[in-house]
């Protein structure tokens, strides 16, 4: 899958009015700092040793969400989702192999980065929507460019290419939205399944895919028999 047919796939599923719209900026900034924050949630909770059951999976998945509000703010904006990627010269379908500072201790601080640079991109819209300054579509794509930039190091941390989380994300938006988007199958997310604990309580929603785990209770030699 190239960029560009990623992002002709991927905004098969944008609901909004279309470019240049500061309405639909403002869900696209806020679109990138949740899911940054939720890429970088799940990146600290490993490095910190607490998995939770996280899965390579889920960081792909995260890691998708991020490149689909990129892709749909340069929707917004009128830009070239692919003429960005190509002024930061990387492979879109590269992996690496396995470094030293392969894994999650790096990648906390790539998805560090990136929450930065998102959060940026909600600062010139909270300027330019609450302080009626002028909009520099330029500042943003530059942004635009780090944020591309960061998810690519954190696919990478996890010796994943950038062409692996597109093809990741644009299967998790056919299976929730199999009919183009509608709120419905938005509150449903036919993609997810509910997991249960021993009581029968709903808990967190994982993808409705086999994953490869990054943890292995059983396997763990630091706990003790009464953890």
């Amino acid at each position: 899958m190239t960029i560009d047919e990623y992002y002709e796939l991927a905004m098969r599923t944008k609901n909004r009015s279309g470019v240049s719209s500061l309405p639909d900026l403002a869900v696209d900034a806020l679109g990138l700092a949740g899911e940054a924050g939720e890429l970088l949630d799940i990146l600290r909770s490993i490095d910190c040793g607490n998995r939770d059951g996280h899965t390579l999976d889920d960081i792909k998945k995260e890691a998708g969400d991020v490149l689909w509000y990129i892709a749909s703010a340069c929707h917004t904006l009128g830009l070239s989702l692919s003429e960005i990627a190509d002024s930061l010269w990387f492979d879109w379908d590269y992996c690496p192999e396995p470094t030293p500072v392969f894994g999650t201790g790096s990648a906390v601080g790539n998805a560090t980065g990136l929450t930065v640079s998102c959060c940026k991109i909600a600062d010139v819209v909270k300027k330019n929507l609450g302080h009626g300054r002028s909009l520099d579509i330029r500042e943003v794509e530059d942004i635009l460019g780090d944020c591309v930039l960061q998810v690519y190091e954190v696919a990478h941390d996890f010796c994943m290419s950038m062409e692996i989380v597109a093809e990741a994300n644009i299967e998790k938006l056919r299976k929730r939205y199999p009919n183009g988007f509608n709120t419905a199958d938005s509150i449903a997310k036919a993609d997810e399944v509910p997991v249960f604990d021993l009581h029968g309580t709903e808990g967190r929603m994982v993808p409705n895919a086999p994953g490869l785990p990054l943890y292995n209770a059983e396997q763990d030699d630091t706990k003790g028999d009464d953890q």
